[in-house]
């Protein structure tokens, strides 16, 4: 998403579902466990460069079924075999110069009520849900400044009790 969109570099951004971050916190709070979403982002890599790599026939086949997360899951499975592997050695190549990061869902919900009009391009455009029928209304972030990079996390679970980290969790610190 372009900067004049989110006020966020192509290559700092992170879209996450607002519905993702909804039901997150929802089970964080069910559960009594402090949820995070783990991302991955890799340089030079983009969603139109792996899509290129989908084949047509599956791409055709979700979209006449409407995206259903069962007909995603099945091609996702396919897309795993061997026979495939082949097609997507170049991504796979990249993902070791990839950068693990996470933020906490309390972080996420929290950046999303302070930011809603800013990060949330959908909000922005009259008849969204109309125009784009089964779009994902999507929070954006910053991965350099808004998510933990994992080293770091990891380090802070070595250097405080796993208590405390769940505490800052919960509350959003990550």
């Amino acid at each position: 998403m372009p900067r004049r969109y989110v006020g966020l570099d192509a290559d700092d951004c992170f879209a996450l579902a607002t519905y993702k971050i909804n039901n997150a916190l929802k089970r964080q709070e069910q559960e009594r466990l402090p949820y995070a979403f783990l991302v991955l982002s890799v340089p030079e890599l983009s969603a139109p460069e792996v899509a290129r790599l989908v084949p047509v026939d599956y791409v055709w086949t979700l979209a006449v079924l409407k995206g259903r997360r069962l007909v995603e899951e099945a091609i996702v499975e396919r897309l795993r075999e061997a026979d495939h592997r082949e097609r997507f050695h170049s991504i796979f190549q990249k993902m070791p110069e990839g950068k693990f990061r996470i933020i906490s869902a309390r972080k996420a919900h929290n950046l999303l009520h302070e930011k809603l009009f800013e990060r949330v391009h959908a909000l922005s455009l009259k008849g969204f849900t109309r125009r784009f029928r089964n779009a994902e209304v999507d929070m954006h972030f910053s991965l350099s400044g808004e998510l933990t990079p994992l080293r770091t996390f990891f380090e802070l679970l070595i250097q405080e009790s796993p208590q405390r980290v769940a505490v800052g969790l919960d509350r959003g610190d990550y």
